[in-house]
């Protein structure tokens, strides 16, 4: 679910034909020669995951499991690199030197299988010897304690080396979001609903059907006195609200993105919307004026990142991108279109013989046209790549320091502070088999339909497959339901495919795509055959 982080990776995969190539004297230009050289040795790729990922073919080693279990087998590397970190800190202290202790217990964790030990022994000796390790993980199968196991692994590293961790969000602002949650989730909401502690909510850009169970989160709807939906989707939530704002699109609108490294990016509207919408902070700013409040007297986007860069958890998030009154050394904006975009007139030809003047836009220092410069503005102000002579991004070296290396006016983007650390998550006890058709299920997001906003493109819906689950063969023969059939739980039927690789007792369900659920109920549920179940055509378009 995170492609361009998958590309990385393939491509950090060949650093020791590099590595081999320059020992040789092989230029890295000279990509036969690297390859011929090499003769496929690739630095270790080692995957742990629920099913098999399009990255296992450059992997030296994979395993498969329920994700409690790859947190257990995550803990098991933490504890096997603790164990060596400890010999050398003894060998250290032996000679005298100072070291730093590494604060992972190194009794490893027990209930593993021969799969998973063998997979541990072997992710452990490669990364203690990685000179630059990675470790990544993510949240898309909704278990914390696979976080906190890759924490513990890159604490064990830290004695020898420098390593990174790479989380993936299961969304595109999953990490700016967090940052305003102060503790309060979905589930303290839906208990102030129906403890009648709260009467009145307001949902801003969210689905509540997709985060909870639906018949809980329509029932405690149903107890309110007012429901506000801001948003830009037509989804359950904003049918079910007493009044809804139609929020601006991120096309639409100035904004702030947080991503996977904690990078706040800015980008910048792309059009003026003709109807009545406007950003979801401006409506927040009109009903609080006619409520009577003054705290709120946001004008500009920058008035709002001014707020927000007050607070520890947004520090330096203003200084992501210049500010409106930024302008190039002649004085000018700079323009969101190209020069081809003089033929500006005739794309209202067919509505008004007379050219409309281009929209103000008080907020960036961008302007609606053509008009202005592009060449020596910051980094997070290039709105495109051209160059007198070059197409699209063959020029984009015109705008870099040197080829391949960072922008003339600097790389957009801020890191935030981090996160300050949870507590440890103590694992629970592993799954047993109950030798009924009881299942825990496991999320499966897929890239093309799991993500709610781009589900509604038909670029993607044209490559989305019908929602599936899927279960291990004793499973299957357990419940009496053949791949192709139809499977129930909890109201939803699924199609169902059977593989070899999924963990017994568990079942990976697609979700958040269209006819799938958006969220999974916890625990064990019961699983059923659906014979009126009919199989849903599998139309995928390509080229």
């Amino acid at each position: 679910t995170a492609p361009r982080l998958a590309l990385a990776i393939r491509q950090a995969a060949r650093n020791k034909a590099l590595d081999m190539a320059a020992d040789a004297n092989i230029p890295r230009w000279q990509d036969a020669g690297v390859r011929g050289h090499a003769q496929g040795a690739a630095s270790p790729v080692l995957i742990a995951s629920v099913l098999p990922t399009r990255l296992d073919d450059i992997a030296a080693a994979t395993c498969h499991d329920e994700p409690r279990s790859l947190a257990l087998c995550g803990e098991a590397i933490a504890a096997r690199l603790a164990d060596a970190s400890a010999s050398v800190s003894a060998l250290d202290s032996a000679s005298g030197s100072a070291s730093e202790s590494v604060s992972v217990s190194a009794s490893g964790p027990a209930q593993l299988s021969r799969e998973l030990t063998e997979f541990a022994e072997q992710a452990a000796a490669a990364l203690a010897q990685a000179r630059r390790p990675l470790i990544v993980t993510g949240a898309s199968h909704m278990e914390p304690a696979l976080l906190t196991a890759a924490e513990n692994i890159c604490r064990a590293l830290e004695r020898s080396g420098e390593p990174l961790l790479a989380v993936c969000g299961s969304e595109a602002n999953s990490f700016g979001v967090s940052r305003f949650s102060g503790g309060l989730d979905l589930e303290d909401v839906l208990k102030a609903i129906e403890t009648g502690s709260a009467r009145n909510l307001v949902v801003m850009g969210n689905d509540l059907f997709r985060r909870g169970d639906g018949k809980r989160v329509q029932a405690a709807l149903a107890k309110l006195e007012h429901l506000l939906v801001i948003d830009s989707l037509d989804n359950p939530t904003a049918s079910a609200a007493d009044l809804v704002f139609p929020a601006a699109a991120s096309a639409e609108c100035t904004g702030t993105l947080v991503n996977f490294e904690s990078r706040a990016q800015r980008f910048y509207q792309v059009f003026v919307p003709a109807d009545d919408i406007q950003p979801g902070w401006r409506w927040c700013v009109d009903i609080a004026a006619r409520m009577g409040r003054n705290d709120m007297n946001w004008r500009h986007v920058d008035d709002v990142l001014d707020t927000l860069a007050a607070q520890a958890e947004f520090a330096g998030i203003a200084a992501v991108a210049p500010p409106a009154s930024t302008r190039s050394r002649s004085g000018q904006k700079v323009p969101r279109a190209p020069h081809r975009f003089s033929g500006r007139t005739a794309m209202y030809a067919d509505a008004t013989m007379h050219e409309p003047k281009s929209a103000v836009d008080e907020e960036t220092p961008l302007s609606f046209s053509m008009e202005g410069l592009n060449r020596d503005g910051a980094g997070a102000l290039v709105p495109y790549v051209w160059a007198p002579g070059w197409n699209s991004n063959q020029a984009l070296f015109k705008f870099q320091q040197e080829v391949g290396g960072s922008l003339r006016g600097g790389d957009p983007g801020v890191i935030l502070a981090a996160l300050e650390p949870e507590a440890a998550v103590e694992a629970e006890p592993l799954h047993q088999q109950t030798g009924s058709a009881a299942i825990r299920l496991i999320h499966l997001p897929q890239l093309f339909g799991s993500e709610e906003l781009s589900a509604y493109a038909p670029a993607m819906e044209a490559r989305m497959q019908p929602p599936w689950l899927v279960l291990h063969p004793e499973d299957a023969a357990r419940i009496g339901v053949q791949a192709g059939e139809g499977a129930d739980f909890a109201g939803c039927s699924l199609e169902v495919r059977i593989d070899q690789r999924m963990t017994p007792g568990f079942a990976a369900v697609t979700v958040g795509m269209p006819q799938a659920p958006g969220w999974l109920p916890a625990g064990e549920v019961a699983l059923r055959r659906d014979p009126d179940f009919v199989q849903r055509p599998t139309i995928i378009a390509r080229g």
